[in-house]
C-alpha cells in the first residue's frame, strides 16, 4: 500500500522511464552497483569523509564478482573524475553510467548536491536509479545511507514466495561495504 500511497504522478513516471531507457543495457542479474561518493569527501572545515579510490571498491568485491561472474558495473557517482578513473584504470569492466551533468571530485560540496542546479532533473535520476539498481546481484558501496537505501531498493520487490518470505528469505544482492570504520579512524587522526 506504501508504494501505491507515495507513486509519483504520471508525466513524472514517463520522464524517469525515459530517463531509465537509457540504459536499457544494463543486464538484468549480470551487473553489480558500485556507490562511490566524492561531493562530500570535505564535508567542511576540519571535518572530513574518507576518500576511496576506485581500486579500493573493485578489490574489496573482485573475487565475489569473479564467482558471479560479474563484468558490467552500474556506476553512481557525483564525480566526473570518478568515472574517468573507472575507465582508465579498469577497462576490463563494462562501465555504465548516466551521461549527465557531474562534478569534478568534491567541487559541489556537501551543501551543494545538484550538479544540474534543476530539482526536477535530479529527482527524475534518483527515481531511475532506485528502479535501476533492482536489476544488479550485487552492491559495492561505503558506510553512506544513500548506500543503504540503494542497497534497499535492491532488495525490495524480491520476496517471490510468501512461505520464503515468512521466514526472512528475501534473496537480497550480495554486499561489500568498504570504509565501515572510516569515521572512528578519522577522529583518533584528528581531523
Amino acid at each position: 500500500f506504501y508504494e501505491y500511497a507515495t507513486r509519483s504522478n504520471q508525466a513524472f513516471r514517463v520522464q524517469r522511464d525515459a530517463i531509465m531507457s537509457e540504459l536499457d543495457h544494463l543486464k538484468l542479474g549480470k551487473c553489480a552497483v558500485m556507490h562511490v561518493r566524492r561531493g562530500d569527501v570535505k564535508i567542511m572545515v576540519g571535518h572530513y569523509r574518507k576518500y576511496h579510490a576506485i581500486s579500493e571498491y573493485v578489490e574489496a568485491a573482485n573475487s565475489l564478482m569473479k564467482k558471479l561472474d560479474l563484468r558490467q558495473i552500474f556506476l553512481l557517482t557525483d564525480s566526473s573524475l570518478a568515472i574517468q578513473e573507472a575507465e582508465t584504470n579498469f577497462p576490463e569492466f563494462d562501465w555504465v553510467f548516466f551521461k549527465r551533468q557531474r562534478f569534478e571530485a568534491d567541487e559541489g560540496g556537501f551543501e551543494n548536491q545538484l550538479p544540474s542546479s534543476l530539482p526536477r532533473t535530479e529527482s527524475l535520476y534518483l527515481s531511475a536509479t532506485m528502479e535501476l539498481v533492482k536489476r544488479c546481484s550485487l552492491i559495492i558501496k561505503s558506510n553512506s545511507r544513500l548506500s543503504d537505501l540503494f542497497e534497499q531498493s535492491m532488495c525490495s520487490g524480491r520476496r517471490t514466495d510468501p512461505i520464503k518470505a515468512l521466514r526472512g528469505e528475501v534473496g537480497c544482492p550480495e554486499s561489500v561495504t568498504i570504509g565501515i570504520h572510516d569515521h572512528e579512524e578519522l577522529k583518533q587522526h584528528g581531523k
